[in-house]
């Protein structure tokens, strides 16, 4: 009887033996670290910045352009105005047009994020024609999201927010006004004390500002439009006014031009016209390649459709 009771002893320890060797086995085994707990472990350690206000949200999504060397000879810029309202000049523009040529787009196109990716894909920069509300009652053709004139400085500013949140991926906004005024009631927009607040916004989001070339935003640089091509004209004229901008980068005068519309007219002159550039050694550049101090100062303003 009392050698059962050895032999059942032995037994159980045994087994029990066989059971902690196995149980060091799966203690000591190599692990891998439970994801739930490392992310909580971040989450506990990590201290996280508190929501910043709107003013210095950037909301650029992807990773600003990189610095490229000065441009050195005769060169050219030009911003295409009115991109995107008929669909049938948008597909010439975006099939013949060289993608040194900047678009510039409205903020109340349909669908425009997919319009902004399109003309990106097609390696053009792309600029949001920031509506603004001037002083002058003729100004009155802006929309409902305008900044400007009338407005606080919060209502600019939310103005701002509906603009960009409707332009994801472009480059810069323009200010620039392309109409032209025999007697400007105030000074353009960026010009104003209403615009740095704006200023601060878009570049601290990375975007460009293009803006007229007599006016000073305050901004360490920007892009200064120093002409107006007209396109609302016959194919001779429009010719005559992009001639104009050629013998000016030829005697080395900054180039900056901005159409005013887009017409079937207006795409077959430019096309000729960029093709026929390289050929009198003039570079066509992308208007981000004009960037200027703020500091610039031009020796005329010009207007390429009505010369003075």
């Amino acid at each position: 009887m009392a050698g059962r009771a050895l032999l059942c002893f032995w037994g159980i320890v045994a087994v029990g033996g066989v059971a902690g060797i196995g149980g060091l086995a799966w203690m000591g085994g190599k692990t891998t670290p439970s994801p739930i707990a490392s992310v909580s472990k971040a989450g506990k350690d990590a201290k996280m910045p508190p929501p910043l206000p709107f003013t210095e949200h950037a909301t650029r999504t992807e990773p600003p352009p990189k610095v490229l060397p000065a441009v050195t000879g005769p060169h050219v810029a030009v911003v295409l105005g009115g991109f995107g309202y008929a669909s049938e000049l948008s597909e010439r523009v975006l099939n013949e047009l060289p993608p040194e040529i900047g678009l510039l787009v409205s903020p109340y196109l349909h669908d425009l994020p997919a319009l902004i990716q399109r003309a990106k894909a097609a390696g053009h920069e792309v600029y949001l024609d920031l509506p603004v509300q001037g002083a002058s009652p003729d100004d009155t053709a802006v929309g409902p999201h305008a900044l400007g004139y009338g407005n606080n400085p919060a209502q600019d500013l939310e103005a701002l927010r509906w603009n960009l949140e409707r332009a994801p991926g472009i480059t810069g906004i323009s200010v620039a006004d392309t109409i032209q005024r025999d007697a400007p009631s105030a000074p353009g927009y960026a010009a104003s004390p209403d615009f740095p607040p704006i200023a601060h916004v878009v570049t601290h989001d990375g975007l460009l500002v293009l803006v007229n070339g007599d006016q000073r935003p305050g901004i360490a640089h920007d892009l200064r439009s120093d002409s107006t091509i007209h396109l609302d004209a016959d194919g001779a004229t429009i010719t005559r006014a992009l001639s104009q901008l050629t013998d000016r980068a030829i005697h080395g005068e900054y180039v900056l031009s901005v159409t005013d519309t887009v017409t079937p007219s207006g795409i077959t002159a430019l096309k000729a016209w960029s093709t026929d550039l390289t050929k009198q050694g003039i570079t066509l550049v992308a208007p981000s390649r004009m960037l200027a101090p703020d500091g610039f100062v031009q020796d005329a303003s010009h207007d390429a459709g009505n010369p003075t």
